[in-house]
């Protein structure tokens, strides 16, 4: 089994209230904050050493104000894979993304 160093970003626009990524299935729980340089609110956690020996799943769900988005960027061992972004409408928004790139190398 492979390990691979994860690291996640979520990018706040407007006024999202609850914001959860799940990976594989389970809650990513307490998360560092701050803002960029314009201000911009933004929320990161690492997992260091995540085991795996197939795809990765990542799921963003997010509560707040019609309107609001949260961005999720996904970096794998350093490089930028993805990023998915999640729009509210009816006080929720949900994306996930299955991740292969990387893993075979």
């Amino acid at each position: 089994m492979k390990t691979h160093n994860i690291d996640l970003k979520i990018l706040i626009w407007g006024s999202i209230f609850d914001c959860q990524v799940t990976v594989e299935g389970h809650p990513v729980g307490l998360w560092g904050k701050g803002k960029t340089a314009d201000g911009q609110l933004y929320l990161q956690r690492s997992l260091p050493d995540f085991p795996t020996d197939h795809d990765i799943n990542f799921v963003l769900i997010a509560r707040g104000i019609n309107g609001a988005k949260a961005d999720l960027e996904i970096r794998i061992d350093q490089k930028t894979v993805k990023n998915i972004s999640c729009k509210i409408s009816n006080g929720i928004g949900t994306i996930s993304y299955n991740i292969k790139a990387l893993l075979e190398s």
